[in-house]
């Protein structure tokens, strides 16, 4: 059972290249415009950058880039979030892209690329297509997402509510700098929604020991009782979490703990491979504890504890 670390690739108005989500769409504001005046309460996007959405805090008349949402220490303007077009790279899995039908995504990065993952989704397939610097295909692959595990005699196959995978890691696409690669998520008849998509470079960290992941979430929803012993419950998001021990060869320890803490702070995927399926335990997030355990013997261990983004 391999365990792998995806780095991600920076994805903004620079990187991508096209997408068939429109800006402004969903509940987008319009863009800024100096030449316009400001109440409290106002929201504008910036199309630069991430595309962010900014809400005025203090009222103003138009007086050029002094004012500007994003002026160095801006008095008039706090940033809220992304467009609906850039949510799907924000790192708030819980705020997705929503569309019609259909959303693609054509992304093309300087960077050696080889991984895509996809999370928070709600679609029916997701095609992955990698293009070289001459255009050439090099990569092609659609995965249906229905989930048939649950699937395990007539009844269930009857009876069973259907389930849909709702994160996709793709580790073998091939390494490429310069390459073009194109995401389309489809659910014909019905919005998809696509929480957060990546781009990056994998490698692997080791392997896990003792055929075991923990896994679980941190549930957000509030559950509370009145004096009658009756639940009010708000039911809000979750956070996956994941533990694992894996080894690695001694002779790499310091690289990989290295490695991993120059990740500490910054969303990163991890996905353990089972001899069921490549990649079916993933996390998108970060670690609040890794431990190291050295050993003279040819292969040491790392425990880590994952949590992911909401």
């Amino acid at each position: 059972m391999a365990f792998k670390m995806v780095t991600p690739s920076t994805i903004d108005d620079t990187t991508l290249t096209s997408s068939t989500v429109a800006e402004p769409s969903g509940d987008d504001p319009v863009e800024y415009n100096a030449a316009n005046n400001f109440s409290v309460g106002d929201f504008v996007f910036v199309g630069a950058g991430f595309h962010l959405i900014y809400i005025c805090i203090q009222a103003h008349t138009a007086s050029g880039g002094a004012q500007s949402p994003t002026a160095t220490g801006s008095l008039f303007w706090t940033v809220q979030r992304s467009t609906n077009k850039f949510k799907a790279f924000d790192q708030f899995i819980g705020d997705p892209t929503t569309k019609a039908n259909s959303a693609a995504w054509t992304i093309n990065i300087s960077d050696v690329v080889n991984s895509v993952a996809l999370f928070g989704l709600s679609a029916a397939t997701v095609q992955v297509v990698m293009l070289d610097t001459d255009g050439i295909e090099r990569y092609n692959e659609t995965i249906i997402l229905d989930d048939n595990t649950g699937v395990v005699d007539w009844f269930t196959y009857w009876f069973s509510p259907v389930v849909r995978r709702t994160n996709v890691v793709l580790t073998d696409l091939p390494p490429y700098a310069d390459a073009s690669v194109t995401v389309t998520v489809t659910d014909t008849g019905n919005t998809v929604l696509v929480g957060q998509l990546i781009v990056g470079l994998f490698e692997t960290l080791g392997s896990t020991t003792m055929d075991q992941v923990d896994l679980g979430i941190d549930d957000f929803s509030r559950k509370e009782r009145d004096v009658f012993g009756r639940f009010s419950i708000i039911e809000r998001n979750f956070a996956d979490t994941m533990a694992l021990t894996f080894v690695t060869d001694t002779s790499r320890l310091g690289y990989i703990k290295n490695r991993l803490a120059g990740r500490r702070s910054l969303p990163t995927v991890y996905a353990v491979d089972t001899q069921y399926l490549q990649n079916e335990y993933v996390i998108y997030g970060f670690f609040p504890t890794m431990q190291p355990l050295a050993r003279h013997a040819e292969v040491s261990e790392i425990r880590i504890e994952l949590e992911g983004l909401v």
